[in-house]
């Protein structure tokens, strides 16, 4: 199994990114979306890209399932500041959100962290349909992360800001050229959806995430290699069974 490769430095070194909006009273508000890897969060010494490696980080893998982001900027922030508390390496706070993970037993009661139900429904879906293939657990933002001023797992924004999506769809570059293997790339929900469809070039047509989910893949080339694309629910999304197996069967297909 192939790990994380050499991180880029333009990836380390990205700058936060603002996002200015306008509330109903006219009045100007800016939320942002952090660098992870800046000397303020984790810093540059870290050598997982994705903290969800840690549950799939096989860049050998034959599927890159795709989120929409990782953690908050301040959740993270608190947990580092929870760690370092306690004597463990900040860089045990980028992992996946795990009920079993003894770092997470003994919390400071005001650090809420979430994410250990989407996991779970993760890994048991594909533990049913695709067995022991090899996987790679991403998210569309990488390692930029939502800042609102809450820690808040919900609610992010900015996604269609022209500099946050010319550096996702950087990042997935990166990624799809990293996976040698890569044979379907697996969007759990609208966020990674439009980010991948973008980065693929598929027709605008072809990208409105409301005409394909759970729908049958769409393909692209990118340079020799032919991908798939399939347009996925968020692991805890309130559909029906059917609704949700039709995704994963496809999944299921295209790795054969």
């Amino acid at each position: 199994m192939k790990t994380t490769p050499k991180i880029p430095t333009a990836f380390i070194a990205q700058k936060d990114i603002e996002i200015k909006s306008k509330k109903e009273d006219g009045e100007e508000k800016s939320v942002f979306w952090r660098n992870a890897f800046s000397e303020k969060l984790l810093g540059a010494n870290i050598d997982r890209f994705y903290p969800t490696e840690t549950l799939y980080g096989d860049w050998d893998g034959e599927v890159l399932f795709l989120a929409q982001d990782a953690l908050p900027a301040p959740l993270l922030k608190k947990l580092i500041e929870d760690f370092r508390k306690r004597g463990i390496p900040i860089s045990e706070t980028w992992v996946h959100a795990d009920r079993d993970n003894p770092n997470l037993k003994n919390l400071d009661k005001s650090i809420k962290p979430g994410g250990f139900i989407t996991n779970q429904n993760l890994r048991k879906f594909k533990e049913k349909y695709i067995g022991s293939k090899g996987a790679l657990y991403g998210s569309a933002a990488a390692n930029m992360l939502f800042d609102n001023g809450t820690t808040k797992m919900r609610g992010a924004t900015g996604f269609n800001h022209p500099d946050f999506q010319e550096y996702m769809q950087s990042v997935l570059e990166w990624v799809v050229k990293s996976m040698p293997n890569l044979k379907t790339i697996f969007c759990l929900g609208k966020a990674p959806w439009e980010v991948s469809s973008s980065f693929l070039k598929l027709d605008k047509k072809d990208r409105e995430y409301k005409k394909f989910k759970g729908g049958p893949p769409k393909r692209a080339i990118i340079g020799t290699k032919e991908i798939e694309i399939i347009a996925s629910y968020h692991p805890t999304a309130a559909i029906t069974k059917a609704r949700r197996n039709e995704s994963w069967e496809y999944l299921k297909k295209s790795l054969k």
